[in-house]
């Protein structure tokens, strides 16, 4: 038996399909509907003034920790 809903093929002893777990019919007929999801929030694209400042900033901020904590290691710092 095919699902009304994803189109599965199913064992006829079944009520409910094994993918999607709607009910079956025993009208086998019936074409396999489609659903729509809608997206709640679009991603908003970086301008490239933000890309450039992460490309800036973002590796000497690293580098800035990795100096502190191996001044720490030294015992340079505190």
């Amino acid at each position: 038996m095919r699902c009304p809903v994803c189109a599965t093929e199913n064992d006829n002893s079944l009520t409910y399909c094994i993918n999607c777990g709607s009910p079956l019919t025993q009208n086998t007929n019936v074409e396999p509907t489609t659903t729509t999801v809608k997206r709640k929030h679009k991603r908003k694209k970086l301008s490239q003034k933000s890309i450039l400042l992460i490309l800036i900033f973002g590796p000497s901020a690293v580098l800035l920790v990795f100096i502190f904590l191996l001044l720490i290691i030294l015992g340079l710092l505190g």
